[in-house]
């Protein structure tokens, strides 16, 4: 295979005069100053992005860590005794507020890795130790989760999926 030449970059014949030169190459010249405008809005959208996403972040968590506070004051009995219901409602409370925390963290190391300022730490872990960890949140979910998909496709395509 034949490498480009300039007249291929150009997209000129080689007989081409000066003027058709002049002209590709003030083309070009247009072309590249549209993509220097790009490139620089595109710098500029990022810019904002972080900081958007880091606004939102402490703006989450600043509400989250007070709410978690004071239901934990609550949940240790601070605030009087509680029947089993409303300890179990408060604890789901607190569970998800510590799952909204994870989030928040995520949406801020999702930020902190696009502007290259996440710095990772390698460690060997035990997998089936994670695994086992997380083994029962999965499986309670997987069947909801088969629900919510068949629900979708009987509404998309009109068909029964039991």
């Amino acid at each position: 295979m034949n490498r480009p030449t300039h007249y291929d970059v150009l997209g000129i014949g080689p007989d081409a005069d000066a003027a058709a030169i002049r002209e590709s190459y003030h083309d070009l010249s247009e072309k590249n100053r549209k993509l220097e405008e790009m490139n620089e809005q595109m710098r500029e959208f990022e810019r904002q992005k972080s900081n958007f996403l880091a606004m939102v972040s402490h703006e989450l968590r600043t509400p989250l860590a007070s709410m978690k506070s004071s239901l934990k004051l609550v949940l240790d009995g601070e605030a009087g005794s509680l029947n089993g219901d409303q300890s179990r409602f408060l604890a789901m409370t607190m569970r998800n507020i510590n799952r909204l925390e994870r989030l928040v963290g995520d949406l801020l190391d999702a930020a902190r890795a696009d502007a290259g300022q996440l710095n990772l730490k390698r460690q060997l872990v035990d997998a089936a130790q994670r695994a086992d960890t997380h083994r029962y949140s999965v499986s309670k979910g997987i069947p909801r989760l088969r629900r919510a998909i068949c629900r979708w496709y009987e509404s998309k395509y009109d068909v029964n999926l039991d």
